[in-house]
């Protein structure tokens, strides 16, 4: 079967036809420009590599430098200098081993519903946890009430002393201002028992 050959546009010589591409790439492209494609690729990588390992050097070089400065008499002396002045005063601050709950104030709401309830000589807490949504509520019974005593030995024989009556309740964040108002209802409710109905 006879290739089928057609003239080629550039020179007019006769070429098969599955053949006119690389007939015309080789014979008719410009001299080197296939070439040129394949040696550049290769050289502008080498460039960037050559960059790269300059830049490198040149940090290299800035480093010892920075190292020199570090060992020299210069350094020393500016850094004695630095030593001389007084340190800036530190901050500490405590933490609590233990993770107990941390103190915080007694929310304005809440004192005043202490003042409403029990009267303005009970002394509260109010400690948040730290991992949990609660908080500890302290009400401290004042010492007139004389709910808590204990009794010591002495010269003179047993004595009562008092001791602080803390009651206390755990409030979730949830129940807020309505559990402190309860916990305070009971808290009355109980010294009213001990004290005859009479608070005040």
């Amino acid at each position: 079967m006879p290739v089928e050959k057609i003239p080629c546009q550039e020179c007019g010589k006769p070429v098969a036809s599955s053949h006119m591409d690389h007939h015309l790439k080789s014979k008719h492209s410009p001299k080197g420009e296939s070439t040129a494609n394949v040696q550049t690729a290769p050289d502008s990588v080498m460039d960037i590599l050559q960059g790269v390992a300059a830049e490198l050097k040149n940090l290299g070089k800035r480093l010892q430098q920075l190292e020199d400065r570090k060992t020299s008499p210069e350094f020393d002396e500016a850094f004695a200098i630095s030593k001389s002045q007084p340190p800036a005063p530190t901050l500490t601050i405590e933490t609590n081993p233990a993770d107990e709950p941390i103190l915080h104030y007694t929310p304005v709401n809440i004192r005043k519903m202490v003042d409403e309830i029990l009267g303005a000589d009970f002394k509260v807490e109010v400690l948040a946890s730290k991992d949990l949504p609660q908080f500890e509520f302290h009400v401290i019974v004042p010492e007139r009430y004389g709910t808590s005593f204990v009794e010591l030995s002495g010269p003179n024989g047993r004595v009562k002393q008092p001791v602080e009556d803390r009651r206390t309740r755990i409030i979730s964040n949830a129940e807020g201002v309505n559990g402190v108002r309860d916990w305070c209802l009971k808290v009355k409710q109980n010294l009213l028992k001990t004290m005859g109905g009479k608070l005040n």
